[in-house]
């Protein structure tokens, strides 16, 4: 079982690819939070 931090060139891409998902998401959410 590996962990994360040890492949992290794995599983970079992954998260550059999900990034501008979760600040749009994270957007969202602040847009509501500060309304």
């Amino acid at each position: 079982e590996d962990y994360p931090l040890h492949n992290i060139g794995e599983y970079l891409p992954v998260f550059v690819n999900y990034l501008p998902l979760v600040c749009y998401i994270g957007a969202i959410f602040l847009g509501f939070v500060l309304k």
